[in-house]
């Protein structure tokens, strides 16, 4: 009897694992998503006006297992601005910055473009475009179990 409950609970334990980590990657891929188009857009609209391009996405705030091999452009740590490398630190390098919110069955993540340097060995200088702020709403929808996009502003 000690045996049959004992392998039910590690059975449980490792059903609850699984649904736990295909959350994970539901976050991951929406905010994958939603990073790779807002990098698009900006860097489409930079080119034609001979701006500077997104170069990295700050690390920050997003899940650890975040596969960030995915994107195209580098990541870095605000904390001394670790993986962005030391001869390009004191130049403003174009980044993206992202948060979000998860209110009920719907999912708010804000991007913005950030300019980020350190022009001085201990400080770190951030520079954010109040207008380059873009909102991903995403829904859980019950019936098919998955998040859908919903609004883009």
């Amino acid at each position: 009897m000690k045996n049959k409950s004992f392998l039910l609970s590690v059975f449980l334990l490792i059903c609850g694992l699984a649904q736990a980590q295909q959350r994970t990657n539901q976050l991951n891929q929406m905010l994958l998503e939603s990073i790779k188009d807002y990098v698009q857009e900006y860097n489409t609209f930079a080119e034609t006006i001979n701006h500077s391009t997104i170069q990295y996405v700050c690390a920050d705030g997003l899940p650890k297992d975040f596969p960030f091999d995915s994107l195209s452009i580098g990541n870095f740590s605000l904390y001394r601005l670790v993986g962005i490398p030391k001869k390009e630190q004191r130049h403003f390098s174009k980044a993206v910055r992202i948060w979000y919110f998860l209110e009920d069955n719907v999912i708010d993540i804000y991007i913005n473009n950030i300019d980020v340097r350190r022009p001085r060995r201990r400080r770190v200088s951030i520079g954010v475009d109040p207008e380059g702020t873009k909102l991903y709403r995403y829904k859980y929808s019950c019936e098919t179990n998955e998040w859908k996009l919903i609004k883009e502003e």
